[in-house]
């Protein structure tokens, strides 16, 4: 009776220990609940199964409702830390990620923190790499009551059995799971895959940046080959790659636009063309009159307006010059100089033809309407010394 009782006592042992701590089974759901006191230490398990990788990121709702927490799984493939895990095999095998925590002493009923396995990367083909890609998987870890352990039965068999019973139980088989080929050294993979990842897009032209957004993906992939030379040229292409990135060089357009607006803002001539048209407009209606005074006095406001006005893009000509020569001491290479100085030159030149032509005009006019006044056409006065 005591031999019944004994193996029954070890098969509850038993039973007890395969429950220790709740884990996420083999091909585990994308979400699962797990209940657990405050005190208790449970694993959290992340499994996949009859695959050659993966690999993502940990975040966590409540991080403090652990008072403890301790990564592993199937390191023999990769590294598994709190916050990322990557996995891989030159063969299928099953990858785990195991997270031991122990719920905080002082946590209160009702407690929660959601454990997510997010931006999952699983290799399901060593050919391409292909396999499910950026999916999570969630566990909540729920605070509850602790329950009171149940009291041993103490009611002992009353018939003694004539044969020993055969164990119902068996042990575990022990599952041996292929490792690597080789222990393949990921570290610079790793770290150009970093720099890759910290440029920024908008930083280098389209074509460029397109090379090293498909270097990037086959080196990420690579971190699931079978062999070092494999690692080795993919870390060699991805190095290609960020070295022929072609910057986008926007200070010369930068800095002519800011030219311009500093320019416009110390060289208003809105005065000066506001007086040269108003100038113009009195001198056309005078042509139309018959007052000489008015005329010569829109004359001269005429001249004078339009003096200043050329007086002014004079003087913005020599700044300019002077400006530029500054620019080719210190700053300009030869090709800016000699383009800078011809397009001002164009600019003046073309200015200066439109002024002439409204001079010209303007005078043509003046002479015309001049000649024309100059001309007597009063009418004789029929006068008789007799009307005295």
């Amino acid at each position: 009776m005591k031999k019944v009782f004994s193996v029954l006592l070890a098969l509850v042992t038993l039973m007890g220990l395969l429950n220790v701590g709740v884990a996420v089974s083999a091909a585990t759901p994308d979400t699962q609940v797990i209940e657990a006191a405050a005190g208790e230490t449970i694993e959290i398990k992340f499994t996949e199964d009859n695959c050659y990788g993966v690999s993502g990121a940990i975040e966590y709702s409540n991080r403090n409702l652990f008072s403890s927490l301790t990564p592993g799984g199937t390191t023999s493939y990769g590294k598994v830390t709190d916050k990322a895990f990557i996995l891989s095999s030159a063969d299928k095998v099953t990858c785990e990620v195991v997270l031991t925590v122990k719920i905080s002493a002082d946590a209160k009923i009702g407690d929660t923190c959601v454990v997510s396995f997010t931006d999952c990367e699983l290799v399901e083909n060593n050919v391409d790499y292909s396999g499910r890609s950026g999916y999570t998987k969630t566990v909540t870890v729920k605070v509850v009551k602790k329950e009171t352990p149940t009291t041993k039965p103490t009611t002992k068999p009353t018939t003694k059995p004539t044969e020993k019973p055969a164990s119902t139980t068996k042990k575990p088989a022990t599952t041996t799971t292929k490792k690597p080929a080789a222990n393949l050294d990921l570290t610079e993979l790793n770290k150009q895959i970093a720099i890759a990842e910290a440029l920024t897009e908008s930083d280098y032209t389209a074509d460029s940046w397109a090379q090293l957004v498909s270097a990037l993906k086959a080196a990420k992939n690579a971190r699931y080959a079978k062999t070092q030379s494999a690692v080795n040229k993919a870390t060699e292409a991805l190095k290609e790659a960020i070295a022929a990135l072609v910057r986008i060089d926007r200070s010369a357009l930068e800095n002519l636009i800011a030219e311009i607006k500093a320019f416009l803002e110390e060289n208003d001539l809105t005065d000066v063309w506001t007086e040269l048209y108003e100038a113009l407009s009195e001198a056309e209606a005078a042509l139309q009159s018959g007052d000489q005074e008015a005329i010569n006095a829109a004359y001269e406001r005429l001249s004078a307006a339009f003096q200043a006005l050329k007086d002014e893009l004079a003087k913005l000509g020599e700044d300019k010059v002077v400006i530029q020569e500054v620019e080719v001491e210190a700053k300009c290479d030869e090709k800016c100089h000699v383009w800078s100085r011809h397009l001002l030159w164009i600019i003046l030149l073309i200015i200066s033809a439109v002024l002439n032509v409204i001079f010209i005009v303007l005078v043509v006019l003046y002479f015309v309407k001049r000649k024309k006044n100059a001309a007597d056409h009063t009418p004789l006065i029929d006068y008789d010394i007799n009307d005295d």
